[in-house]
């Protein structure tokens, strides 16, 4: 039995991070003023998404 795959899963966990913020600039093209609620739940959207995706990709690949 092989041991758990760690550090396999940093760089895509960087490339999706990436990926995910470039996104929500674009969306958000006007920088929004956000109160803390709202930022803290769009931040903490940001890092589930990333955190999703780089899951994903290190379960597939």
């Amino acid at each position: 039995m092989q041991g758990p795959r760690r550090g396999r899963g940093d760089p895509m966990w960087y490339m999706i991070h990436i990926l995910v913020m470039r996104t929500g600039q674009q969306l958000f093209t006007v920088s929004p003023r956000l109160d803390s609620a709202p930022a803290l739940a769009a931040t903490t959207a940001a890092f589930l998404v990333s955190l999703g995706l780089a899951w994903a990709l290190y379960v597939v690949v």
